[in-house]
């Protein structure tokens, strides 16, 4: 019986988590609603080749609803390029960041100072010359960007090749960051599985 292998009231959770009705989440999974409301109540343990049909259904409608402005961390915690690369290490440890969006003095983005950057900085640098050296020296370039409406699809793209990427409205200002933690969070609080 596929009822023990999968409890089925995720069903019913997962449904009213995406706010959809039955007969829209039937018409999807290609089924009727009659089956989708006793799926749910607990009267008919479905078929495997039918619950696959649900299950692919809710799966495709949870991906389209996940969008980068859903996700994105909106506090964005910045290193200065004139700041001491000491004072940005300070930051990225007090704060648990693994990486940190470097601007200039005019506010623009102009690099990304992360853990692998720090790490290389340490093995570079003489321990006395350390202090004198500023994130501008060390620098990567600017983390990739997305409009807030991107989609899922498009994150983990780019989240394949980057450690983070910044949402940005249609005049490049930034509006959050997001990183592949970022992500996975939010796909375990969907109840997805990777």
């Amino acid at each position: 019986m596929i009822s023990r292998l999968f409890d089925l009231s995720e069903i019913k959770i997962r449904r009213k988590k995406l706010g959809i009705t039955q007969k829209e989440l039937a018409e999807r999974a290609g089924v009727s609603q009659a089956l989708i409301a006793k799926i749910e109540s607990g009267q008919v343990d479905p078929r495997y080749s039918t619950l696959r049909r649900i299950l692919n259904a809710l799966e495709e409608l949870e991906k389209e609803r996940i969008k980068a402005n859903n996700i994105m961390t909106r506090d964005i915690v910045y290193a200065e390029e004139d700041e001491p690369l000491l004072d940005a290490i300070s930051k990225m440890i007090s704060k648990g960041y693994s990486q940190l969006p470097v601007r200039d003095s005019n506010g623009r983005i102009t690099g990304n100072l992360d853990e692998e950057v720090v790490v290389r900085s340490m093995m570079k640098y003489d321990p006395d010359k350390l202090k004198n050296v500023k994130v501008k020296d060390v620098m990567k370039p600017p983390l990739p960007t997305v409009p807030p409406n991107a989609g899922i699809g498009t994150l983990i793209s780019i989240l394949s090749e980057s450690s983070a990427v910044l949402v940005v409205d249609k005049g490049g200002n930034p509006k959050g960051i997001i990183t592949r933690s970022d992500v996975l969070e939010y796909l375990r609080s969907l109840g997805q599985k990777l």
